[in-house]
């Protein structure tokens, strides 16, 4: 088994199987034993749960969470990797190793096994969002996801209305989940060194996502109001997917029956706000 918290050891491996870190698929690996059970405790892991692990790497926080969980799915699209874990954890019980791309297959998993309990891994930035979004759109919501993350995207997903860093992906994670910051990483503790900071978020999810039956406007709202962050809301939101969706004078009925001052920017409404708009245009769409 790898020393997976030595530098040198990680390197020799991929090395010795010709395997180079890429970039464009955020491969920097863990090498911190205190981060890994920093985040195995965050995780949590029971003997009746199912977790999905995506980027697996060489192993070094699957091999801590074998034996701990009733089923185990790790995604992986490096082919040397694959090959690597195979070797490695292909014996083990109840451990699934799923091939390419996660935002090309999880859905299959997905299909086959349902929503798993946890899922947690170390994100790429370059689809890190997309994944988290990916999996919030289809109704994948488990009952916690972890993961270390570039730092700028932790601040994007804790960022408050008005700030630098709020975004539609602000909003849509914070409409379904409770995102907790549990500190950043120092770049040392990966191979190879990154340029920039890491962070560690737990998300929980809360009531409100199950609750709110006028999901798909939401989702439509948040796409108008940040289709251009110098536009007001009146005028992003009178030329995007809402009015085209359900009309425009249905639109205007919810908006004159709401209180907000459409003179301002989306990036200034919480997600409150964007909820209860959400459901005043569903209740007027359905003759309300």
């Amino acid at each position: 088994m790898i020393n997976y918290n030595s530098a040198a050891e990680v390197a020799r491996v991929l090395r010795s199987r010709g395997i180079v870190p890429k970039k464009r698929w955020g491969q920097n690996f863990l090498v911190s034993a205190g981060v890994r059970e920093k985040l195995i405790k965050l995780i949590g892991p029971g003997k009746e749960d199912v977790v999905w692990e995506i980027g697996a790497g060489l192993g070094a926080l699957t091999s801590m969470l074998t034996g701990k969980v009733r089923k185990l799915f790790i995604f992986e699209i490096d082919p040397g990797l694959i090959d690597f874990l195979k070797e490695a954890f292909g014996s083990v019980n109840r451990l699934y190793i799923t091939e390419g791309d996660f935002l090309k297959r999880w859905q299959e998993v997905r299909e086959k096994e349902g929503v798993p309990d946890t899922i947690c891994g170390n994100l790429p930035y370059s689809s890190g969002s997309a994944i988290i979004v990916s999996l919030i759109k289809k109704n994948c919501i488990p009952d916690k996801m972890v993961f270390t993350l570039q730092r700028e995207m932790a601040r994007r997903l804790i960022a408050e209305p008005g700030s630098k860093s709020y975004s539609s992906f602000s909003l849509i994670c914070q409409f379904v989940y409770k995102v907790k910051h549990h500190g950043d990483v120092r770049s040392g503790s990966f191979y190879p060194v990154p340029d920039v900071f890491s962070s560690i978020i737990e998300m929980v999810p809360h009531n409100r996502f199950t609750q709110l039956k006028e999901r798909e406007i939401f989702f439509s709202l948040v796409d108008d109001l940040f289709a251009s962050r110098r536009k007001t809301i009146r005028n992003n939101i009178f030329s995007g997917k809402v009015a085209r969706n359900y009309g425009i004078n249905t639109l205007k009925k919810a908006l004159s029956q709401s209180p907000l001052n459409l003179e301002r920017r989306g990036e200034s409404l919480s997600v409150d706000e964007v909820v209860v708009l959400a459901q005043r245009i569903g209740e007027v769409n359905s003759g309300g």
